[in-house]
């Protein structure tokens, strides 16, 4: 009787293992993808929450110290970032997402829009950021009512 050889086949071919190579480096070329994204989304969210609250702060701000509110329509006022902070209607430092400070140059616009309307508007300019020299100003709400001859008003 002929004995049958048995081959001992352990391990992986050249094949097998470039077949494994290529999937592991494709799902960490989408891992690294996807992960890169989150990291952005959440700086993005970071930096648009403290917006937030700076404009909540100068809006308590505001509310406190009525005599700095802005009178006649289109008027507006300035409130330091470095005030609020000062003040305590900020806790903590602003900072960006490299650590930078962002206290010296902010500042928060207060614009009285309308007859009951103000628009604030945060402005967050950190570490060697520059403060542009133009600003973008809104229109005052502007509104109109006629009456005929019998009193009726009209818009």
């Amino acid at each position: 009787m002929f004995m049958k050889k048995r081959i001992n086949k352990k391990g992986f071919s050249l094949v097998e293992l470039l077949a494994v190579v290529v999937i592991l480096g494709l799902i960490a070329a989408i891992g690294i993808g996807v992960t890169s994204n989150l990291v952005e989304k959440s700086k993005r969210e970071k930096m648009e929450s403290q917006k937030n609250t700076v404009t909540l702060s100068a809006q308590t701000y505001m509310q406190n110290n009525k005599n700095l509110v802005p009178k006649i329509i289109g008027e507006s006022r300035i409130i330091k970032i470095s005030d609020l902070r000062l003040s305590n209607y900020l806790t903590e430092d602003i900072k960006n997402n490299e650590g930078e400070s962002c206290m010296e140059k902010s500042y928060v616009k207060v614009y009285k829009f309308s007859n009951s309307e103000y628009t604030y508007t945060t402005y967050l300019y950190c570490g060697s950021e520059e403060v542009p020299e133009d600003e973008v100003v809104p229109l005052p709400l502007v509104s109109a009512k006629f009456s005929d001859s019998s009193g009726t008003i009209k818009d």
